[in-house]
């Protein structure tokens, strides 16, 4: 169950190789060797649809061979669910896998990488987590065994990438807060302007009020003084009729 892998520059890629399926004086060996061995042809013609299903009907018949739960798991991976290939390849460990564990834990960070990488964008948070999720498993992996250098370029290019992800979200922490507070001093300039307008349109109201009620009285003071000039000269013509 050796793992060949290889590196990008920016982007950790793993092809898994699978393992000869071999059962000994099992009363099931014959059934489900026929279907681990169609499904390790169909996985190396790239049909890894059937391939999956014919590890799961396998699984049905020895549901303990750690070595199919492991295969289904590469099956997983190859499919693109890589939660559920991370799922599937500790499954394969539970299930009495110590003598895999390198391999187990270790592809296990990379589906955990892969699923950060997948939620990178949507949700950093998530993405954060899943990497050093991957940390730890190629951690382990290099426990189990120190000569694998495949692990260990994989942590530490996983480290890398969770220093990257956080100062990626702290700059837009930093931002957002910019953000926030721009908008907060738009708003308040915004504010004070509706209020200066306001203030505005009430001291032209209040002056029109004014100018209105001078007019009218004005007005009234004319045509009283017209009233009082009518009403005199009413008296002075009645004067001089008398």
């Amino acid at each position: 169950m050796n793992k060949t892998t290889y590196f990008c520059k920016k982007y950790i890629i793993a092809t898994l190789a699978l393992s000869t399926l071999l059962w000994a004086g099992e009363a099931n060996a014959k059934p489900a060797w026929v279907e681990a061995r169609k499904a390790d042809k169909l996985f190396q013609e790239g049909k890894y649809e059937e391939a999956l299903a014919a590890y799961d009907k396998a699984l049905e018949i020895v549901p303990d061979d750690q070595r199919i739960q492991y295969n289904r798991a590469v099956t997983l991976y190859r499919m693109g669910n890589f939660a559920g290939a991370g799922e599937a390849f500790l499954q394969s460990l539970a299930r009495g896998g110590e003598k895999i564990e390198s391999n187990v834990v270790y592809n296990s960070g990379n589906s955990k990488f892969r699923v950060g990488d997948g939620t990178a964008r949507s949700d950093p948070e998530d993405a954060l987590k899943r990497y050093k999720e991957a940390a730890q498993y190629y951690k382990r992996s290099m426990e189990v065994d120190p000569a694998d250098m495949d692990a260990k370029y994989n942590y530490e290019f996983t480290m890398k990438k969770i220093k990257e992800t956080q100062k990626d979200q702290q700059q837009e922490k930093k931002q957002d807060q910019k953000d926030q507070q721009d908008q907060q001093d738009q708003q308040d300039k915004k504010d004070q302007q509706d209020q200066k307008d306001q203030q505005d349109k009430k001291d032209q109201q209040d002056k029109k009020d004014q100018q209105d009620q001078k007019d009218q009285q004005d007005k009234q003071d004319q045509q009283d003084q017209k009233d009082k000039q009518d009403k005199k000269d009413q008296q002075d013509k009645k004067d001089q009729q008398d």
